[in-house]
């Protein structure tokens, strides 16, 4: 079987919403290709591939929404790709269910392929169309000075505890406690409703060099410790950021395999 694919910036379209969603597609189709190398029967490769078709309608659909409220002209031959992928996938679980071997590898593959190309050479249309509509902008909200007025605040409190040290009214393991809570406190913030800003806040001030990549881990776990995985995955209203989340959970050993599928699969047959 042929390597994996994986998310890096060469696919992004520019456009938050639609990236994310990729990441997720690339993700869903990781995992099956990975389930499949320790052995898949035609149950589980049938289940496996429901939800793939699951999200990738959803992700058809907010795409589609995007090109229509930008008023990109090329969204009927795009919905027509959509739909062509949806019918070819259809067809390999009919005939699943009439028992024929859809054989694995080259239906990963097939996936893999058909997203590559499909993000290189039409989702990277609606990218350069979607930056000249926005004037660059790269969000789909109105979220720019919000996130930027989040992170500026941050900076004064964690120079106040830099201060502290430096006079020697706190030790260094203090020291490294507070600033680890006050990062933390981005999460708090934001709720787990908004994991993948915090994410993106933390990704912010480690490129910045204001944190390192173990205090991240860290700050990330400390702040999913004080989390009920169930309960507040309920709270999340986007299915990314409920895949995000328990992605995280698993990564983290703070749930286990089984567990995560269990979540993963409610998560994916609500959509």
């Amino acid at each position: 079987m042929r390597k994996s694919m994986y998310w890096d910036e060469s696919l992004s379209v520019g456009c938050d919403l639609i990236d994310g969603q990729h990441k997720e597609l690339i993700n869903l189709v990781t995992e099956l290709e990975e389930s499949a190398r320790s052995g898949l029967t035609n149950e589980q490769l049938a289940r496996a591939l429901k939800f793939i078709v699951s999200y990738t309608r959803h992700h058809f659909l907010a795409e589609e929404e995007l090109m229509k409220s930008i008023g990109f002209n090329e969204l009927p031959h795009h919905r027509e790709l959509h739909n062509e992928l949806v019918h070819k996938v259809t067809e390999i679980l009919l005939q699943m269910k009439e028992g024929k071997d859809p054989e694995a590898p080259n239906l990963i593959q097939f996936f893999i392929e058909w997203v590559k190309k499909h993000v290189n050479e039409e989702d990277r249309k609606i990218g350069t169309y979607w930056r000249k509509w926005s004037n660059g902008a790269k969000v789909m909200d109105c979220r720019i000075k919000s996130v930027s007025e989040r992170r500026a605040a941050i900076i004064p409190r964690l120079d106040k505890l830099k201060e502290l040290f430096r006079i020697k009214l706190i030790e260094i393991d203090d020291f490294k406690a507070k600033k680890q809570s006050l990062f933390e406190g981005l999460f708090v913030e934001l709720g787990p409703n908004k994991i993948a800003e915090g994410l993106s806040d933390l990704d912010h001030f480690l490129k910045v060099d204001i944190i390192g990549s173990k205090e991240r881990d860290m700050i990330i776990e400390g702040y999913l410790r004080k989390l009920n995985p169930e309960a507040d995955l309920e709270v999340i209203s986007e299915v990314e950021d409920k895949l995000i989340f328990v992605r995280l959970l698993r990564e983290r050993e703070l749930i286990t395999e089984e567990k995560f599928n269990q979540l993963k699969t409610r998560i994916l047959e609500a959509i």
